[in-house]
Formats: C-alpha cells, sequence, structure tokens
C-alpha cells in the first residue's frame, strides 16, 4: 500500500522498510462472524457506512477517496501525499481511524482501527475473499476498485 524504501533487499516488509505514507486506508467490514463472508445486507451496510465517511470527509475538506469493494465490505484510500513514515503519522493516523469508529460504527459495521500500520498489505482488486464456506447466504465474492 505504501512505497518500499530503496535499498531493501529480501524478506518480509515491516513498517522500517516504508518509504513514506502515501495511502490512508479506512477498511469498513461487518462486525462478529470473521471467519465467514458477508451477507448481502452486511455488505449493502458496509456501502452504505463508506458513503457516509466519504461525505463526512468530504466536508471536512478531503478529497474524493479511491473506493473499493474489498469482496466482505468496503475500503476507502485517501492519498496522503508522501507524509513521513514516523511515529508522529502513526499516531495520526490510529487517532483518526479511532475518531471515525467511535462517530460512525454501528450494529452491523465498523472502522477496523488497527490497519494503521505502514508495511499494511491489502486486498488486491481481482483477487476473490474466501472466507468461510461459499454459500448462496455468504458468498465469495471479487474485491473491485468502483
Amino acid at each position: 500500500m505504501n512505497p518500499i524504501r530503496e535499498g531493501f533487499e529480501s524478506g518480509s516488509v515491516t513498517d522500517k522498510d516504508i518509504a513514506c505514507r502515501d495511502l490512508l486506508l479506512i477498511d469498513i467490514d461487518k462486525i462478529g462472524h470473521k471467519g465467514e463472508s458477508s451477507n448481502d445486507d452486511e455488505l449493502e451496510a458496509a456501502r452504505l457506512l463508506s458513503e457516509e465517511i466519504t461525505d463526512y470527509l468530504e466536508s471536512e475538506g478531503w478529497e474524493e477517496p479511491i473506493r473499493m469493494m474489498s469482496g466482505n465490505g468496503y475500503h476507502l484510500y485517501y492519498i496522503l501525499n508522501d507524509l513521513p513514515n514516523d511515529e508522529k503519522t502513526k499516531a495520526l493516523i490510529e487517532g483518526a481511524l479511532h475518531e471515525l469508529a467511535d462517530r460512525f460504527n454501528n450494529d452491523i459495521v465498523a472502522v477496523d482501527t488497527v490497519v494503521y500500520n505502514a508495511s499494511r498489505i491489502t486486498k488486491v482488486p481481482g483477487t476473490i475473499a474466501r472466507k468461510g464456506e461459499n454459500t448462496a447466504e455468504r458468498p465469495h465474492r471479487m474485491a473491485v476498485v468502483l
């Protein structure tokens, strides 16, 4: 999600390997039942919450995000224009996610508040979210950019 610093050679990327913060991820998913796919109502609730958050942030002067249906929820990606990868920025992002969660979470869906780390990996568009059994009520879905 964020660029890896020059000189990185191999292995698993950690936060210290990230050059800067390019994107803020707001990940909205159903509450509970983490081991299974979202049903249609939960997915729609995530979409509606993503719209509410987008409208709120737009009213606060934020630009339009990149939107994605992740397969089980919705992602909003906001461009950060190369913020430094430091503790201050990490705390700022973590605080923003908690503020959004406090303001917008409901009984069906919530903002994931643990996606603030710089080396966060996210769903790749075109891949299938395969949580639990693929059923008519809780189908596996492809992640798509909207």
